[in-house]
């Protein structure tokens, strides 16, 4: 009797990309609008400190759209009608963009929140904000929100270095940061990172090592960019008086440190965003001159040509939540064969070739056989192998490999 494992499709993206990630949540296109409802930021009102981050100029990242005289639907109308001539279909998320979204009265807030989500062909809310200014109160109300609408609450880190983020006069430290991803992941909250690369203060090893520690957090997404000089900003400044004060990334030695720093992510991460373009009036440096598709698609060369996946130098270390397994074996009695273009497995024990004990398997099944024959190995093992080889969700990668092993356990194949 012939047995059949199908699994999936190969990926052939090298990351998990945040449209992939839209595209496993609403059927149709979605696009974010920018908001600014004119909130301000506790290192620039005095609350913990004044002139805000030092690389900061808010201007240098709104649309023309995004004026506070506006209300957060005239800003709606006018960003659905900027996109909307190209995608009638598509549909929208509100992005609360500008300083500190959750930042004010609560009330105030909320009706802000709300309003976003009472507009037609609004799915849902992005909310970008700060670690350190988010109340328990607002955590429990995002935990409501996300039962009824999509949300992703999206943090500014910046750097987990603390020596980094006092340079920068971020107000915070990484700890604070790590204990609000925790607390709003506990409530079932989705929660995007923010980081860029290239502060003062911080090294190329050690932004990497920030990567193997961000794997260790509870986030979804996250989004990257190099570091730029902005006019009219502390930072700009600063390096004016000490060019060698920072150390900006060529193009080619960012995307090269890029697909590194991508090597060691948790393999489910959703990246969201790899560089950023201020407008050429607020741009000192690095001026590239590439629009943010030109840059994806050479760093999407870059990775295909030198095999770099994402997570593919990923290591587990917070496995304090994994229950322990007896390990499994392929039966060595069970061999591989190729037949009329297809790959089987048969048992070709003493007796000789049993043809009434032959497994289809696919190429995704094929690799899992493939990569543990002679080993010893379990689910777990398996799982990570999928993540690595076709840069799937660790959850659904678990499914698939327990799928597969219990296909081969079933036929006796795995013992």
């Amino acid at each position: 009797m012939q047995n059949s494992v199908f699994l999936y499709k190969i990926i052939r993206k090298m990351y998990r990309s945040f449209p992939q990630y839209l595209k496993e949540i609403f059927p149709c296109k979605m696009q974010k609008i920018s908001l600014n409802v004119g909130l301000n930021c506790p290192n620039r009102d005095g609350s913990i400190g004044r002139g805000g981050c030092t690389y900061c100029n808010n201007r240098s990242f709104n649309p023309a759209y995004c004026e506070l005289e506006k209300s957060v639907t005239q800003q709606l109308d006018e960003g659905v009608a900027f996109f909307a001539h190209k995608y009638p279909e598509m549909e929208y998320l509100a992005y609360f963009q500008s300083y500190t979204n959750t930042y004010g009265e609560a009330s105030r807030l909320r009706s802000y929140y709300e309003e976003a989500l009472a507009y037609p062909k609004v799915r849902g809310l992005i909310i970008a904000t700060r670690p350190d200014c988010i109340s328990p109160s607002l955590m429990d109300y995002f935990a409501e929100l996300s039962q009824r609408t999509f949300l992703l609450i999206e943090l500014g880190v910046e750097s987990l270095n603390d020596e980094t983020l006092r340079l920068i006069n971020r107000g915070h430290d990484a700890a604070c940061a790590r204990q609000c991803v925790h607390a709003l992941a506990a409530r079932g909250i989705p929660v995007g990172i923010h980081i860029i690369l290239g502060l003062p203060g911080e090294s190329r090893e050690q932004m990497l090592a920030s990567a193997v520690e961000l794997s260790n957090w509870p986030i979804t997404t996250l989004k990257l960019h190099q570091l730029q000089l902005i006019k009219d900003t502390v930072l700009a400044r600063q390096v004016a008086e000490q060019p060698d004060f920072v150390q900006l990334f060529s193009l080619d030695e960012y995307i090269a440190f890029l697909a590194q720093y991508m090597a060691r992510l948790r393999p489910d991460i959703v990246l969201d965003r790899f560089v950023s373009q201020s407008p050429k009036e607020y741009l000192i440096a690095p001026d590239w001159g590439l629009k943010n598709f030109e840059f994806t698609h050479r760093l999407d060369n870059y990775l295909r040509r030198h095999n770099i996946r994402q997570g593919c130098l990923y290591i587990n270390d917070n496995k304090t939540d994994i229950k322990p397994i007896n390990p499994m074996k392929i039966n060595k009695n069970y061999k591989l064969r190729q037949v009329a273009g297809e790959t089987i497995v048969v048992n070709q024990g003493k007796g000789g070739m049993d043809m009434t004990r032959i497994i289809s398997l696919n190429d995704s099944a094929r690799f899992l056989y493939e990569s543990f024959v002679g080993k010893d190995f379990t689910a777990e093992d398996a799982a990570a192998a999928l993540v690595r080889q076709y840069g799937i969700d660790s959850a659904l990668a678990a499914k698939d490999a327990q799928t597969w092993i219990d296909a081969l356990l079933k036929c006796k194949v795995i013992e």
